[in-house]
């Protein structure tokens, strides 16, 4: 009841002849938890939310991470960036990742002629007390979005990975 993460295209597989379709998606949830993706079509309520997305391209590529909220959103250019951080000793912010993001952002906005490509990006960061049971950490890229899976760690020690991993993921 601390976190809770749907990598959206391994969960809800392949639907055969429906890929144009519309679907909504309704969440059961403990009080207070937030829906953190980067999706847009979002109604939120006290223990559900409904979520419904465009079509079956957009289902399969917009993980969820359901938590009580630590997020941050900043605006670069054009974009909404949304931050959101589960960090199970509160260790990590997302006030701090983003932070190490804000530089980032920029300098890619700069390299894109003063715009980023979306309207809506978010990036989920999942930081571990513990190791993964394959022993690894890493991060998937999306169209709107980006997972992360990380070492909870001090924040002098992180702030490095999390500028090279998410720039890698963000220009993919």
């Amino acid at each position: 009841n601390k976190n809770f993460v749907f990598n959206t295209h391994c969960f809800f597989g392949y639907f055969n002849g429906m890929t144009d379709r519309n679907f909504v998606l309704e969440f059961d949830k403990p009080k207070g938890f937030y829906p953190s993706t980067g999706l847009s079509n979002i109604k939120t309520g006290e223990t559900k939310d409904v979520i419904s997305v465009f079509d079956y391209h957009d289902l399969i590529d917009s993980p969820i991470m359901y938590s009580q909220p630590d997020t941050t959103v900043i605006m670069v250019a054009n974009t909404k960036v949304l931050v959101a951080v589960y960090s199970p000793n509160g260790v990590i912010t997302s006030k701090f990742a983003a932070s190490k993001l804000q530089r980032l952002l920029m300098a890619q906005k700069e390299y894109l002629n003063g715009q980023l490509p979306v309207d809506k990006y978010a990036f989920l960061f999942y930081f571990t007390d513990k190791a993964t049971l394959s022993g690894a950490s890493g991060a998937l890229e999306h169209s709107y979005s980006s997972m992360y899976v990380l070492p909870e760690m001090d924040t002098l020690s992180i702030a490095q990975t999390i500028n090279d991993v998410c720039a890698h993921e963000f220009f993919h």
